[in-house]
């Protein structure tokens, strides 16, 4: 189920970064109201993504791209292309980064780690609401070492 894309075909017909954006939404809006994380076909959205990264230096494409990565391949493999975006002024102090570290750090296990940066992520955002989730995550997370450390 959901939309097929020949992503061979993509380079003759896709001429510009907003027309790739707009084919992603399309494909992501048919594949989400399925049970998505298993139904989606991750691969050819990361192939997308990375004809994408290739159309644009946007560091948030770069972002979106290590979350399809993480999708097709692990954790570790979103935590080592988001180290590659450390280094990038427009993105290394943003909020969406260390919430995205942490998500990936949680997955791998590395519950410590993974506190510590949704934290950074809760200092860095202007949203209550969103301040208010990361700080909730990162309280799960402290509650779950406390339980499974017998303190």
């Amino acid at each position: 189920m959901g939309l097929r894309i020949s992503v061979s075909a993509l380079p003759a017909i896709v001429s510009s970064t907003a027309f790739l954006g707009a084919g992603l939404l399309i494909f992501l809006s048919r594949t989400i109201p399925a049970d998505w994380a298993e139904d989606t076909d991750w691969p050819q959205i990361l192939a997308l993504y990375e004809l994408r990264k290739h159309m644009s230096d946007n560091p948030m494409v770069a972002l979106h791209h290590a979350i399809a990565a993480v999708m097709v391949f692990g954790p570790s493999k979103g935590l080592e292309l988001l180290q590659a975006l450390n280094s990038d002024n427009q993105i290394a102090g943003h909020h969406r980064l260390a919430a995205v570290r942490a998500h990936l750090l949680e997955m791998a296990g590395d519950y410590e780690a993974a506190m510590t940066h949704y934290r950074i992520a809760a200092s860095r955002t202007a949203s209550i609401p969103e301040h208010h989730d990361l700080i909730a995550q990162a309280a799960r997370l402290s509650e779950s070492i406390t339980k499974a450390g017998g303190v």
